[in-house]
């Protein structure tokens, strides 16, 4: 498996701009993952993910796990 170097960004969530959301991108080739934190409370977190091949079109089929650390 080849990684490459991933990023987390802090972004106006859309339509609400005085809320932020953090936005983590995981390059596994031959797949990225855009992972977006959307909401968060105690004990409760809302992400949205949205997994695209190296030509942006949306991998319609696959496994995304969630790890409690």
């Amino acid at each position: 498996d080849i990684y490459l170097s991933s990023k987390a960004i802090n972004e106006s969530a859309i339509d609400t701009p005085d809320e932020e959301v953090v936005i983590i991108d995981v390059t596994k080739i031959p797949t990225k993952t855009t992972v977006e934190v959307l909401n968060n409370t105690l004990g409760n977190v809302t992400i949205g993910v949205t997994v695209t091949n190296m030509t942006e079109s949306p991998v319609e089929t696959g496994e995304v796990y969630v790890k409690d650390l």
